[in-house]
């Protein structure tokens, strides 16, 4: 959530846009900025905020088109997908950063991928795809907690160093126990869904012996 949007869950009531215009969350005091500087900067605030949440729609709406179009031509085998966006005057490498941040967007309905840096959205990416190859139905849960977190790549980054570490964490907090327990249950779960597979199969192999 950007802090435009925190802004509006702060209100009370609907105001009118000029009133919305003169209004700020940011205390210019703590910089020492002059009144006569800080008033013209909040008059300029809300176009800010207007454009960032146009252009958070335009993202949006871009990368579903991306996708949606690539979906169609998927199956061209002239490439014919390459040459639309040719057509459109958008790179590959342009379009499939769209693609992405729509792909992220269906695997965990968070609207921050929107938001976030190309290299973030990949490196999510390939998280999500590393849990999906060990259960198809995986949801993802610790992906969508990175995502709801107030910094994603310090979160992310904390994830991927919690999963080199392996068995060595350091946890101090009842917080971070609770946590840990919760994920040692679930990955104890998979497992042996895993396991039970496995010999359901074994036994099938055996019997045709």
């Amino acid at each position: 959530m950007s802090v435009f949007d925190m802004r509006e869950e702060k209100k009370e009531k609907v105001i009118s846009l000029e009133e919305e215009k003169e209004q700020t969350y940011f205390n210019f005091q703590d910089y020492n900025i002059e009144k006569e500087t800080a008033e013209k900067i909040i008059r300029k605030e809300g176009s800010i905020r207007n454009n960032l949440r146009q252009l958070d729609r335009n993202t949006r709406e871009l990368s579903k088109s991306l996708y949606e179009i690539q979906q169609l031509l998927v199956n061209n085998k002239k490439g014919g997908f390459r040459a639309y966006l040719e057509y459109i005057n958008i790179s590959k490498d342009t379009a499939y950063r769209f693609i992405d941040k729509w792909n992220l967007f269906l695997e965990t309905k968070q609207a921050k991928v929107f938001e976030l840096p190309h290299s973030t959205v990949k490196n999510l990416k390939k998280e999500v795809q590393e849990l999906k190859k060990e259960d198809e139905n995986e949801k993802i849960i610790e992906i969508v907690e990175i995502l709801e977190s107030e910094n994603v790549e310090e979160k992310l980054k904390e994830y991927k160093e919690t999963k080199e570490d392996g068995n060595v964490i350091v946890i101090e907090s009842l917080e971070e126990i609770e946590k840990r327990l919760k994920k040692i249950d679930k990955e104890i779960v998979k497992l042996t869904e895993k396991i039970t597979k496995l010999e359901v199969e074994k036994n099938s192999l055996e019997q045709k012996l």
